[in-house]
């Protein structure tokens, strides 16, 4: 199941208690718990070998506002960057890598695509796979049969459908519990979704125009 994955290890030690650092080696194995969560849950444990945490963040119940995401994105990865003012760079400056989809209170139609490597960002419309069509009436037949997996597996919202917005993050001693609050933050606020799909649409997208090539 795991290839030829495996861990050796050879001790020296003087009037060392060898059963004692065997238990203790085998103690710091994965107990069965862990290991039934499989290599998805693995990738959320913090590494203290290279101070590296991941992280991911997900929301189906509101979109993100457009321009406060793009502006905190681009603080992504930025505490190496001389170019970027110290009190500019904030909460994600030691995030090194983000990447996923997010649902964008401007376009209920496309997810956009988002990834950053340190202080490098791109992002595109996801147009090949659009969200689910508001209207049923409009699902093709696959549609029809995805919506009941997705009703199952609980990632369906009542009134948004399968909109939601999914960041697989990376940090290097980064303080994840910041950078998540910072983008909750993000989201539309209770007065900003009161206004509605129409109002969405007015607001300003820079990623429109910052990607309009990709």
């Amino acid at each position: 199941k795991h290839g030829d994955r495996g861990t050796q290890l050879v001790c020296i030690g003087v009037d060392m208690d060898k059963e004692a650092v065997v238990a203790a080696l085998e103690g710091a194995l994965m107990t069965e718990g862990e290991m039934e969560g499989g290599s998805p849950a693995w990738r959320q444990l913090d590494d203290p070998f290279f101070h590296t945490s991941h992280f991911d963040f997900s929301d189906n119940r509101r979109p993100f506002h457009p321009l406060r995401l793009y502006t905190f994105l681009k603080t992504f990865g930025t505490r190496g960057d001389a170019t970027t003012p110290e009190a500019a760079k904030g909460a994600a400056a030691d995030v090194v890598s983000c990447r996923g989809e997010v649902w964008l209170a401007c376009n209920e139609k496309f997810p956009q695509r988002i990834q950053t490597r340190y202080n490098e960002f791109r992002s595109a419309l996801r147009e090949e796979d659009p969200f689910f069509p508001m209207n049923p009436d409009e699902w093709d037949d696959w549609q029809k049969q995805a919506h009941a997996h997705h009703v199952q597996a609980g990632t369906w919202h009542e009134t948004y459908g399968d909109r939601a917005s999914e960041l697989q993050c990376i940090g290097v001693s980064a303080d994840k519990e910041a950078v998540l609050a910072a983008l909750r933050d993000c989201l539309l606020t209770d007065e900003e979704m009161a206004g509605g799909a129409d109002a969405w649409k007015a607001l300003e997208n820079p990623f429109a125009t910052a990607f309009a090539q990709e």
